[in-house]
């Protein structure tokens, strides 16, 4: 279970989250949304653990476990994933090696790089990218829709504790905008916790969440709870 506590983040002296309290419990997806400007971004990347976002009141809980005060790396070694609004184009590295790095170090010596490789293949072709899309530049050449379709590889692949998703439904192409919302069901049936900043007007519809969550000028509002895990197919 992930949840935070009266939680507060400051940037570059600016107070952009305010006194925010939400819990998240295995296999729930919530949206989040709100005007540009509300708090929404920086509420997850002060989650995560992001350099300048400063939290300087409340408490971040995963399993229990106090986690305000770990680096990135070690939130994302705990189970927590950010996929950010604008995904950047890295070159010189590939999800690929990105991805073994991250299975090597975590498993050791149990690390089967051929199982990884072929996994990753097989989920390449069901998204729909082109050929030797994880062993390019990461997002190198893609399309918007592409770049999320990678996106949602990299999700399936490292399968996070909870998942911080920014707007990937937005700014891509209509076949892609489906294909999202199948996966992150599949995810949370699978056990995954989802967060989805969102604007998109058929996100409600064809994830009915769990809780869906409104932020103006920094502060949380509930807007409703719409499904127990048990009535949501």
């Amino acid at each position: 279970m992930f949840e935070i506590k009266n939680l507060t983040i400051k940037k570059d002296g600016l107070t952009l989250v305010k006194d925010v309290s939400f819990t998240i419990r295995p296999k729930e997806i919530v949206i989040l949304s709100g005007k540009n400007g509300a708090g929404k971004s920086s509420l997850l990347k002060g989650i995560l653990g992001y350099p300048g976002y400063q939290i300087v009141n409340g408490n971040i809980f995963l399993n229990g476990e106090d986690i305000t005060n770990k680096p990135i790396e070690e939130r994302a070694s705990l189970g927590l994933y950010l996929a950010l609004q604008s995904p950047p184009t890295i070159e010189g590295l590939s999800l690929y090696n990105l991805i073994s790095h991250q299975e090597k170090k975590k498993h050791g010596e149990g690390f089967d790089p051929k199982r990884l490789r072929e996994n990753m293949l097989a989920l390449e072709k069901k998204y729909g990218l082109p050929e030797g899309a994880i062993d390019r530049g990461i997002n190198l050449g893609l399309s918007g829709g592409e770049k999320r379709r990678l996106e949602l590889l990299q999700l399936t692949t490292f399968f996070p504790k909870i998942a911080f998703l920014d707007e990937i439904d937005s700014g891509v192409d209509l076949e892609t905008v489906p294909m999202i919302y199948k996966t992150l069901k599949e995810l949370s049936k699978d056990g995954m916790s989802i967060l989805l900043v969102t604007h998109h007007p058929l996100a409600q519809t064809k994830l009915k969440p769990n809780h869906t969550f409104s932020m103006a000028d920094g502060e949380l509002q509930i807007s409703r709870t719409v499904l127990d895990i048990k009535d949501r197919p």
